[in-house]
């Protein structure tokens, strides 16, 4: 089995992430209920070449977990500081193959990265429908607001 590691994405992986998210969105918003038409409409929207682009320009933005050299998972990250709150924000993660422990990996590693700021709070977004993906932050101890 080839060695599995996690790290920065940089601009040079942009058409497979960009490949990874129009996929893995398309196959979890379709299993949640949505419409062809509201997927599109998403994806239109954040799954586009120059979305993934300008999000991989900043620093501590986006993570690939990979197999060999093989992308098979990906997740974002987003520090905020306001003047009066600094928040770590995690974004979408995705994965090619569920229980394969990619996105456990793909979560450490940004949790990792989030010790070297001094943080408020961290906030993990989470569609209402996903069960698993609630279970799976919680597992971390993140708890469920609104």
């Amino acid at each position: 089995m080839s060695d599995v590691r996690v790290r920065k994405a940089s601009v040079s992986d942009h058409e497979s992430l960009l490949a990874m998210k129009v996929e893995q969105s398309g196959i979890l918003l379709l299993r949640l209920g949505h419409s062809l038409e509201e997927i599109t409409a998403w994806q239109a929207k954040f799954a586009t070449r120059d979305y993934i682009i300008k999000h991989l320009k900043v620093p501590h933005s986006m993570y690939v977990v990979e197999r060999g050299d093989e992308p098979v998972g990906m997740a974002s990250l987003t520090i905020k500081d306001d003047g009066d709150d600094s928040i770590g924000y995690f974004g979408n993660l995705y994965c090619r193959e569920a229980g394969s422990g990619h996105g456990s990996r793909l979560m450490d590693y940004r949790l990792g990265v989030l010790e070297n700021f001094n943080l408020d709070y961290i906030s993990c977004h989470v569609h209402s429908k996903n069960e698993a993906a609630k279970r799976f932050v919680q597992h971390y101890g993140f708890e469920e607001h609104g």
